[in-house]
């Protein structure tokens, strides 16, 4: 059985997260393969540090999924707030992540930091390892991702809203050879 850990900032995306959660225990077809959603929120108060108990979490899960919406967070004395701290363990565990960004204004949230060199703008995403692009380079960048990855399909959703009456919408985006 499945385990998924859903992440965000909890008081910017609360509505979401907890959305997420009733949608995927709500599904016919999910709940057969999925055993539990983690929400922080829902976890009773312990002794433990709060860093501890979600990076465990993240660790004990098989999949993340990251709710990314305008605001960062509260940030730790290095800097760096919960959500990114387990989107980094996520990736140095194996973890399998999706990512979800709410909202239409990118200049409040996206500033590539240095140079835009094309080098650069992927190690700034981490999309490069040991100087390779990783597959998520080759499938987002890359002239011919089927070259590597003949059965991709890139789904693109559309989400007007968290309560399971809103309607969306979905494009299926054959990959461009």
């Amino acid at each position: 059985m499945i385990r998924i850990f859903v992440s965000s900032v909890q008081k910017e995306l609360a509505e979401e997260r907890r959305a997420v959660k009733n949608f995927i225990q709500g599904d016919p077809l999910l709940r057969r393969f999925v055993a539990d959603v983690f929400l922080f929120e829902d976890n009773p108060a312990s002794d433990r540090q709060p860093d501890n108990t979600y990076l465990t979490e993240v660790e004990q899960r098989d999949i993340y999924i990251a709710l990314f919406g305008n605001e960062y967070g509260w940030k730790n004395a290095n800097g760096k707030s919960p959500t990114e701290l387990e989107f980094d363990h996520a990736t140095q565990t194996g973890r399998e992540r999706l990512v979800f960004v709410k909202g239409d204004d990118d200049k409040i949230r996206l500033t590539l930091k240095g140079s835009r060199a094309p080098k650069a703008v992927l190690q700034n995403f981490k999309l490069l390892r040991d100087g390779k692009p990783t597959n998520a380079a080759i499938l987002l960048f890359g002239k011919d991702p089927r070259r590597f990855f003949n059965n991709i399909q890139v789904h693109c959703l559309h989400f007007l809203g968290s309560t399971e009456a809103s309607t969306g919408s979905q494009i299926e985006l054959p990959c461009v050879t």
